[in-house]
């Protein structure tokens, strides 16, 4: 390493580039950026547009109606925001739905896809999942657990849920 370069060694071993001209003739504007349409000034409401969506119904549209998605389109809807809540399985629950099968013996078996069930320790949460429960929307689990084994078509290590 020469002398001349010191800063080689300190900057591990990088030499260090000037930045390029922030204004340069190609990318000088005429006008200030805020006066530009498109500029990021634009982006933020000014208090004479604030007053004018006062006035105005917000539309939302939530993609996914697994838990998050359903909290948060409940949540919006509470608060009198319309919502639509999309999802692209044939039903609700994302993670948490069931997939449902008849066997041979004409027996109906729920397969759950994800989480068998959910614990909630949040208070704001929990008012939210009372409020389901209340509903019909979500039930305490009581049924047992077990696997599915593939190879004999059997359910096994079935036990009580605790």
């Amino acid at each position: 390493m020469s002398k001349a370069q010191p800063h080689v060694k300190e900057k591990g071993g990088v030499k260090p580039r000037p930045s390029p001209p922030i204004t340069t003739q190609r990318n000088r504007r005429r006008n200030p950026l805020s006066d530009h349409p498109n500029s990021l000034a634009s982006l933020f409401v000014s208090d004479t547009e604030w007053d004018k969506m006062q006035n105005t119904v917000a539309k939302v549209a939530v993609a996914g109606s697994g838990i998050s998605g359903a909290v948060c389109a409940a949540t919006l809807a509470r608060n009198g925001i319309s919502v639509t809540l999309f999802d692209s399985a044939r039903g609700p629950g994302g993670r948490m739905s069931q997939r449902r099968e008849i066997s041979e013996d004409g027996k109906e078996l729920l397969f759950d896809h994800g989480a068998p069930y959910f614990t909630v320790t949040n208070p704001d949460v929990l008012s939210v999942v009372a409020e389901w429960e209340s509903r019909g929307l979500v039930a305490e689990w009581k049924s047992n657990f077990g696997s599915f084994d593939c190879s004999t078509n059997k359910f096994v290590n079935t036990e009580p849920s605790s």
